[in-house]
């Protein structure tokens, strides 16, 4: 089994595959989470394989709709600043980022793609809201109807209000799906991110190092500092994760992963077909 990030994307197919598609009309799946740094026990790569894991799976729901579709290979240059300070983290500058974006979406217009939906469940909003811009300037200036798929608290966080041309918010009910990881405050390298890597990716954990990891414990200063990012968060979380990583619960991140899966693919479909109605922002 391939287990390359490039698996299941153009990557691995000639450009005349590439044009046939263009021509064929299928949209463009286009992972877009960074490599940083995921705590003693797991690589750099945990977001860009968490990414990866649902929009295959996205993918896979878009062809039970009968819907042509391609993944791009995913943009793995992002904005960390929480974790900037820890060596294996690549934080990029945010018109670097925008750059990037935009240079990546002009080549799929010119090739002839029309729409694209990029993929993102990093937080930090420094790095969402980059991408929004990026976004919003290729669609500006070349015309392509690409669009962010973003959670609904993380866009009334970022204060988007719903009607903007780049943005495809997801329900305010897909937010119940994240409130038990939430409420044990498990934000960054914990609980979900171990779990994720032992149901899909395994040989990258140290199962038996993750499981003498004790949970971390904040107090409200402490979360600020956090939140500032660079060398005071790194003071805070000095082991490089905030959340519970010893308790790994493979199951539940597979029904997350599906439940994520099923949003994004729900939400295409709906604009595609023009029913696609952007939730109240309250």
């Amino acid at each position: 089994m391939d287990r390359s990030i490039l698996s299941e994307t153009m990557a691995n197919l000639t450009w005349r595959e590439i044009e046939r598609l263009a021509q064929k009309g299928a949209i463009v799946l286009f992972p877009c989470d960074p490599l940083e740094e995921h705590g003693p026990t797991m690589p750099i790569t945990v977001d860009v394989y968490f990414c990866l894991v649902v929009t295959r799976r996205i993918h896979e729901l878009l062809k039970q709709q009968n819907r042509e579709a391609v993944i791009a290979p995913p943009n793995y240059w992002g904005i960390c600043n929480p974790t900037a300070a820890f060596p294996g983290t690549f934080s990029l500058r945010k018109d670097t980022l925008k750059a990037l974006l935009y240079d990546i979406l002009a080549c799929l217009k010119r090739w002839g793609f029309e729409h694209v939906f990029l993929i993102s469940l990093h937080g930090d909003p420094s790095h969402r809201n980059a991408v929004v811009e990026g976004i919003a300037d290729a669609r500006l200036e070349n015309g392509i109807r690409a669009k962010l798929i973003m959670p609904y608290r993380r866009a009334r966080y970022s204060g988007f209000r719903g009607y903007e041309h780049c943005l495809l918010i997801q329900p305010p009910e897909q937010e119940r799906v994240w409130d038990y990881y939430i409420k044990m405050k498990d934000y960054h390298s914990g609980s979900l991110e171990t779990s994720l890597m032992m149901k899909y990716y395994p040989e990258f954990l140290d199962e038996e190092a993750t499981r003498h990891l004790a949970p971390t414990s904040l107090d409200e200063h402490d979360v600020i500092k956090w939140q500032s990012g660079w060398s005071e968060a790194r003071e805070v979380i000095p082991e490089g994760y905030y959340g519970n990583p010893a308790l790994i619960e493979p199951l539940r991140a597979e029904a997350l992963v599906e439940s994520e899966a099923r949003s994004h693919a729900e939400l295409i479909g709906s604009y595609l077909r023009g029913e696609y109605v952007p939730p109240r922002m309250e």
